[in-house]
């Protein structure tokens, strides 16, 4: 197996989330490792969600990282913006840098949810 490290500070954060977040079984979640165009995975897949509706782009107006929570910091970075994951608009997109054994266990019994791995 191999190693997976992260801020000690983000596994307080990790272990609440593993311990209660439900998943939806529609549910897109995003996983990468660190620094290999996380911003960019965002930003086309909110694009391919969002599709050819009427309203205006997201992307026009934030970035990508403000519509794409990273659910091991959802409260850990102060500048991240405060998201409700359980009002969030189905099918609701998430990113992660956690490697699979950590994830919550809601995560893993849907066999339908999207997971993209990269």
């Amino acid at each position: 197996m191999g190693r997976f490290l992260v801020k000690f500070s983000i596994i307080k954060e990790a272990k609440i989330f593993k311990a209660t977040f439900k998943s939806n079984p529609n549910d897109v979640l995003l996983a990468s490792f660190i620094k290999i165009g996380s911003t960019w995975l965002k930003a086309i897949c909110l694009s391919i969600m969002q599709g050819n509706k009427k309203e205006e782009d997201l992307l026009v107006k934030d970035n990508p990282h403000f519509h794409v929570p990273i659910i091991e910091a959802m409260n850990y970075y102060s500048k991240t913006p405060v998201h409700d994951l359980y009002t969030m608009p189905s099918p609701r997109l998430f990113h992660t840098h956690l490697p699979y054994g950590v994830l919550p266990n809601s995560i893993k019994k849907y066999q339908l949810i999207a997971r993209l791995y990269i």
